[in-house]
């Protein structure tokens, strides 16, 4: 078999939610690209398995996998293949925290998507940064870019991919949680009756406001976390995110909680939770909230997250336009 054929039906299994045989296959297309040395076929069949060691939870290796796979492709000129990668790159920045890398990695895609003609990828860009909005607190822009990419795809006849619906289902709650049904509904009409152009200039305003020095951190509604002080968590290689959903943790709230919270999917919470207890050689959640406040990593009052030496979820102190 050869390795795009491999990789397009490791695709297949990760949107049908079969990870490991996804993984498996996507690893098995790389192999046979690198034995080919064909390097478009090896900068595909990398973003094809950071996509599945992504739904796994393996977020440095996803990132490393899209890096070596971005490089090739601008190697290669490929626009497409650099606005795939750069798409996958914002995803899992906004995963981690990183609001300024997730804003430029979807930018930068939905400005190669225009070039390219992709429709369809242009979409996805918008969405991308919705998620984005949403997470600083622009819930109405986030209305208006998420409303501008439904009317797109169903234009275009091409539908939101599997992978993709959890967390667009819960930025949305998020977004309707945070706006009355008046403000809400007129946000979205709006963006429905965006021409292209029209949308593509409300991204552009969208990571212009984010990346001004003056843009308010502000969280969503539906995110009642603060930022606060430094803290410990570094010592025990916590990232930002796994740091805010440790804090979630100790406070008892479930894995679909926490999603709620931190507009994220489920099966991302699960993740970064197995990455928590792994860190902190603990087997449970009660073990790790009692490590937590024991080595004081988390604060026990409800309205502050420690984050280690960055301000979490919709700060910009992480804004170094990236993906």
């Amino acid at each position: 078999m050869l390795p795009l054929t491999m990789s397009l039906w490791g695709q297949t299994l990760l949107a049908q939610g079969e990870y490991e045989r996804s993984r498996a296959l996507c690893e098995e297309s790389l192999a046979l690209a690198r034995q080919l040395g064909s390097p478009g076929r090896i900068a595909g069949s990398l973003s094809s398995l950071a996509c599945a060691v992504l739904e796994q939870g393996s977020d440095k290796q996803a990132r490393a996998l899209c890096e070596e796979s971005l490089a090739t492709w601008q190697q290669l000129g490929d626009k497409r293949g650099c606005a795939e990668t750069l798409t996958i790159l914002g995803r899992l920045a906004l995963q981690q925290g990183d609001v300024g890398r997730a804003t430029y990695c979807y930018h930068e895609s939905l400005v190669l998507r225009q070039e390219t003609g992709e429709k369809g990828g242009v979409a996805t860009a918008l969405e991308g940064l919705a998620r984005v909005a949403a997470a600083h607190g622009q819930v109405k822009s986030a209305a208006q870019l998420l409303g501008a990419a439904e009317i797109l795809r169903k234009t275009m006849g091409t539908p939101l991919p599997p992978t993709e619906h959890a967390s667009h289902e819960h930025v949305l709650a998020a977004v309707r949680a945070a706006l009355d049904e008046a403000a809400f509904a007129q946000a979205w009409a709006a963006g429905q009756a965006m021409e292209l152009s029209q949308a593509m200039a409300a991204a552009l305003e969208v990571r212009e406001q984010l990346s001004s020095p003056q843009a308010s951190p502000t969280a969503p509604a539906s995110q009642d976390l603060s930022q606060s002080a430094p803290s410990r968590t570094s010592l025990f290689g916590l990232t930002a995110r796994e740091t805010q959903v440790l804090q979630l943790v100790s406070m008892g709230l479930t894995d679909a909680q926490i999603a709620e919270k931190l507009v994220i999917s489920p099966r991302t919470v699960e993740a970064h939770v197995r990455s928590c207890l792994s860190k902190l050689g603990v087997s449970s959640r009660t073990a790790a909230t009692r490590f937590a406040i024991a080595h004081h990593l988390v604060s026990l009052d409800t309205d502050q997250v420690l984050c280690g030496d960055q301000p979490m979820a919709g700060v910009d102190a992480h804004t170094t336009s990236h993906p």
